[in-house]
C-alpha cells in the first residue's frame, strides 16, 4: 500500500516499463464498460497482463469538491487552473501557490522542469 493506503502492484523482477496514462485510463475505462481482458488487449495492442494489472488495481482519486480541488487540495483531473500563454502559466509562484508548497520551474532547451524545493 502506498501512503494515501491505496495497493498498488508489487514490482519484482520483472521488466518495469512505462504504460501512457491515456492507455492506463483507458483499460479502466473499457473494464468499467464490461469488455473482456482479451478484448481490451486486442483494442489497445497491449498484453493481457498489462491489462489485468491495471483493471485490478483500486481506484485511488479522492472526489473532487464544487470548485475542482480534491480531499489532499491539487486540483481534480481535467480542472482548468490558467488559461494563456505557457510561459506565464508555469511559473513558480503559480504552481507553489496552486500546490501549497515551493516548486522551482525550470525551461532549458524547449523542455520544463518542476522541482519541489
Amino acid at each position: 500500500m502506498d501512503s494515501a493506503g491505496c495497493r498498488r502492484p508489487v514490482l519484482g523482477k520483472e521488466r518495469i516499463m512505462a504504460i501512457p496514462m491515456p492507455i492506463v485510463q483507458d483499460i479502466r475505462r473499457l473494464d468499467r464498460q464490461g469488455l473482456s481482458r482479451a478484448q481490451i488487449a486486442r483494442r489497445l495492442h497491449v498484453d493481457r497482463g498489462t491489462v489485468a494489472k491495471y483493471a485490478d488495481m483500486e481506484d485511488c482519486a479522492e472526489d473532487a469538491t464544487d470548485d475542482g480541488i480534491d480531499a489532499m487540495g491539487n486540483p481534480s483531473a481535467g480542472t482548468i487552473v490558467y488559461a494563456g500563454p505557457l510561459e506565464d502559466g508555469l511559473t513558480d509562484e503559480r504552481l507553489s501557490d496552486l500546490f501549497g508548497m515551493p516548486i522551482e520551474v525550470q525551461h532549458t532547451h524547449g523542455r520544463w522542469s518542476a522541482y519541489a524545493v
